[in-house]
């Protein structure tokens, strides 16, 4: 007697799309920044600290406990820039974190191209 193994077929068949997906969601997730274009908007931020509270689990073997533990999260000064750039079908942005003197020289409506020390995400340090 032999047996069938169309359950077998369907989850590996599952499995693979599930890869697929996520190697094309990697692959997108990867693709570079804009690093140049018309300077849309600057704004400065001032200086402020922000309070998240994050899960802290503890198991005793027999209990679980979940805990809200808050995190501090100090965000100095900081000045961006939003640049964009038609690709011929529609406009590309990005969000540039630049030092002060770079924000006092930029003009909105500009070209801007962003240097190796200025960062794709907002400066920030944690604090106990």
């Amino acid at each position: 007697m032999a047996e069938s193994n169309a359950g077998g077929v369907r989850v590996e068949r599952w499995v693979r799309t599930l890869l697929g997906c996520c190697a094309l969601m990697l692959a997108l997730a990867c693709e570079p920044a804009l690093k140049e274009g018309v300077v849309a908007t600057k704004e400065f931020h001032p200086a402020h600290t922000q309070m998240i509270l994050m899960p802290m689990t503890v198991s005793s073997g027999k209990t679980t406990t979940i805990t809200m533990v808050p995190m501090f999260f100090f965000y100095p000064d900081s000045y961006s820039v939003d640049i964009k750039k038609f690709n011929g079908k529609k406009w590309e942005r990005a969000t540039w974190w630049v030092d002060r003197y770079t924000y006092e020289q930029i003009v909105v409506g500009g070209y801007y191209k962003a240097k190796d020390d200025d960062l794709d995400e907002q400066p920030r340090e944690r604090k106990s």
